[in-house]
């Protein structure tokens, strides 16, 4: 079952890549944060603005954060993600910038748990999120809705749950899905196990629906049920094997040998091959099923960076200038 209560949407762009920095877009479509009480981030932002032609009406300015490393939700929002939409707002910039792009010296750990309740109860599970990452989803951070810490969350990376041979799917059947993934996460796996097996007689090559289904099976302990579904699951585009191997809702067959085959003929699918190219603005609303559809249909997102970290393990403020010309 894909259930997760932390995100680590550490947004990594090489920065001697820069085609794919600026894919479909260009500086004016980029919004610069510097910190101003920092001289590295100063230095960093200007070495930025220069190489990369940054309109200086792009570049917005902060005082006063009380940390470099790790902040809550809240300050975040109030002290940080706020300001800088509103400043884009005033400048009339909010309809272009696709880019919020941070220059150093900004929390990089960002503490979620005044969001997420009931509290985490699952120890291999954080409630921290990356600074870049709450910045991608931010129209759910300001609105407070606790479900950026899900999977399903991100709208323009939303994995292909319908497969690549599956046929299309009603509203309805849309809505029941929904509500399989809240019943997986209350543990009513009968329940989820009724409607899933309902939605595969008319959509028998949908990845996710044999995979949760396999799920609900497992849970129950019907251990040879879930295994069937999980390999048709395989067959039908399903090849997240890390989330397999990690799943605790598969602890049934974990130490099963035939697990141990579907995970290795999962290692064997090119990962990426059901996710199609699309192009991103933030202008754009996408549901969570990847489609781009009318204003308040869906969620806007923005890509978000950082140019360095010079504080803890991070680099020199000489190494993060050398890598940005070296992109250049």
């Amino acid at each position: 079952m894909k259930k997760f209560y932390f995100i680590l949407f550490f947004f990594i762009v090489a920065l001697f890549a820069p085609d794919f920095v600026f894919a479909g877009g260009g500086p004016e479509n980029v919004a610069l944060l510097v910190n101003e009480d920092s001289w590295a981030s100063l230095a960093i932002a200007n070495k930025f603005i220069a190489l990369r032609q940054i309109p200086y009406g792009n570049v917005i300015y902060f005082r006063g954060l009380k940390s470099h490393e790790r902040t809550s939700v809240g300050a975040f929002k109030e002290e940080i993600l706020l300001p800088a939409l509103e400043a884009l707002e005033r400048r009339a910039l909010a309809g272009q910038i696709d880019y919020l792009i941070y220059s150093s010296d900004f929390p990089t750990e960002i503490d979620i748990q005044e969001d997420v309740r009931p509290p985490i109860q699952d120890k291999t599970l954080i409630p921290y999120a990356s600074l870049t990452g709450l910045t991608y989803l931010y129209q759910m951070v300001v609105q407070k809705d606790n479900r950026y810490h899900r999977l399903q969350s991100n709208g323009y990376m939303s994995p292909p749950f319908l497969g690549v041979a599956d046929t299309p799917w009603s509203t309805m059947e849309k809505a029941l899905y929904q509500k399989v993934l809240k019943l997986l996460t209350d543990r009513e796996w009968e329940k989820a196990q009724s409607i899933l097996e309902k939605l595969i007689v008319s959509h028998p090559k949908s990845p996710s629906l044999l995979y949760n289904l396999a799920c609900s099976y497992a849970r129950q302990g019907k251990r040879h049920e879930a295994l069937l579904f999980l390999e048709k699951a395989i067959e039908t585009g399903w090849c997240n094997f890390i989330h397999t191997l990690q799943d605790q809702d598969l602890e049934a067959i974990r130490n099963e040998k035939k697990m141990h085959d579907l995970v290795e003929k999962m290692k064997e699918i090119e990962p990426l091959y059901n996710v199609h190219s699309m192009g991103f603005r933030n202008a754009y609303n996408f549901n969570e099923f990847g489609a781009i559809v009318r204003e308040n249909q869906g969620k806007r997102y923005l890509l978000s960076m950082m140019l360095g970290v010079t504080s803890g393990r991070g680099n020199s403020l000489e190494e993060i200038l050398d890598y940005l010309s070296l992109g250049a």
